[in-house]
């Protein structure tokens, strides 16, 4: 009578684990949405943060940034300001599009207005690209290069076109570097991002295009 006990008492279990791993809002074909893999990408997948993103096989640091290159895009101040970024695996991905004949900068998680922002500022000059990894050390800045700090430059690849009034560059970075001077990347936690655009070339000049604070 036990032994009946017992086995009536097993198949309910299983029937329960059944019914509950089935419980999914299923699309055509009985897939379960967002596990199908994108057309034009790679089908190596990464996880970061719970959340699965795959470097687009159009992916290329040139400094032209194109359609389905990035599987994130935000655009700032009516189309002043283009992010795009991927992040797969332990590398950060982006390229910046601003309406500016100078330098295109974006800051991570600053305290209070500039203060303590990792700031990545780039451009293209005439003999070529360039890019700074720095650090916001007041409200209103400097923001010296890393290696100025005992830090180090992160960045990891880059490159810069300028056409039409607009530059673009693209770089990577790892998400966690481990330098001081850089804040750990966390794309799609609602990180806290600054911007900003100049018509000078010069690092250390004031943004006058336009500036801002976004979320990614």
């Amino acid at each position: 009578m036990k032994g009946m006990i017992l086995i009536f008492g097993l198949l309910g279990v299983m029937i329960l684990l059944i019914s509950g791993c089935t419980d999914y809002d299923t699309g055509p074909g009985g897939e379960i949405p967002g596990t199908e893999i994108p057309e034009g990408t790679a089908t190596q997948t990464e996880t970061y943060g719970g959340t699965k993103e795959t470097l687009s096989e159009n992916y290329k640091t040139d400094g032209i940034i194109s359609e389905g290159e990035y599987s994130n895009h935000k655009t700032l101040s009516e189309g002043l300001f283009d992010l795009y970024w991927t992040a797969s695996g332990d590398t950060f991905y982006a390229g910046i599009t601003g309406k500016s004949t100078g330098w295109v900068a974006i800051g991570f998680e600053p305290s209070s207005n500039m203060k303590d922002a990792d700031i990545i500022l780039g451009g293209v000059k005439s003999d070529g690209a360039y890019i700074y990894d720095m650090y916001s050390t007041g409200n209103f800045g400097p923001h010296p290069p890393d290696t100025e700090l005992q830090g180090i430059n992160n960045i990891n690849n880059y490159e810069g076109t300028e056409k039409s009034g607009e530059t673009t560059i693209e770089f990577s970075r790892k998400l966690n570097t481990g330098d001081p001077f850089d804040k750990v990347i966390k794309p799609g936690s609602g990180q806290k991002i600054i911007w900003a655009l100049a018509d000078s070339d010069e690092p250390s000049f004031k943004h006058n295009i336009k500036k801002g604070t976004a979320t990614i």
